[in-house]
């Protein structure tokens, strides 16, 4: 993963009304949780962080300058208003370069237009739980299910990820499926109407 710069300066206040002050002046709270110091309440420019997890992802890598040092911290924890669009908050999460690190990755489904038209693809598992270099962290693990028939489905165990990864899940626990549609349609006319549904009133007539 590529490493991006991200602007930043101490937050002198904290709480509620003063994150909000925050926002309204373009900026993000956020928390930065250091290895060997006290937790930095900072504030990010919001378009330049919003573009930062568009290009790097949920998980990005970055690099803090606060108060003349610098700092390798990865996005932690990223807080949303209840519409799930705009950033709120977030936490991050001081590094180590030489040291590996335990975190989430998304799952993103390819193919999904080259499977059976009457299936229905379920996805289990939106995310996997993987061990590796701060530097070798992906933005998304690519699973196809192109390949997939009816009744089929795909486990942790069939994805194809670099030796770089090391990934924590269960190998059998199944990441996406394709069920058929037809047991949906079966379900919704199963309750037929039968003569005892039928008032009296109309059934004498």
């Amino acid at each position: 993963m590529n490493q991006s710069m991200m602007s930043c300066a101490m937050r002198s206040e904290v709480g509620s009304r003063q994150s909000n002050r925050t926002r309204n002046r373009g900026f993000i709270p956020a928390i930065l949780y250091g290895r060997n110091f006290s937790n930095y309440p900072i504030e990010i420019d919001s378009k330049e962080l919003s573009n930062i997890v568009r290009d790097y992802g949920e998980n990005a890598l970055v690099s803090l300058s606060i108060e003349g040092n610098m700092y390798t911290a990865m996005i932690k924890d990223i807080q949303r208003d209840a519409f799930e669009k705009d950033i709120i908050h977030i936490d991050l999460q001081q590094v180590d370069s030489t040291e590996k690190i335990q975190t989430s990755v998304p799952v993103l489904l390819t193919g999904k237009e080259y499977t059976v038209s009457s299936g229905i693809i379920q996805q289990q598992m939106d995310k996997l739980d993987v061990e590796c270099y701060p530097n070798e962290i992906p933005k998304f693990v690519s699973v196809d299910v192109s390949q997939l028939g009816i009744g089929e489905s795909i486990r942790v165990s069939d994805v194809e990820i670099g030796e770089e990864l090391t990934v924590l899940n269960g190998r059998e626990d199944v990441i996406a499926s394709l069920s058929s549609g037809k047991m949906e349609s079966a379900e919704k006319y199963s309750d037929e109407i039968t003569p005892e549904d039928i008032p009296k009133e109309i059934e004498g007539k």
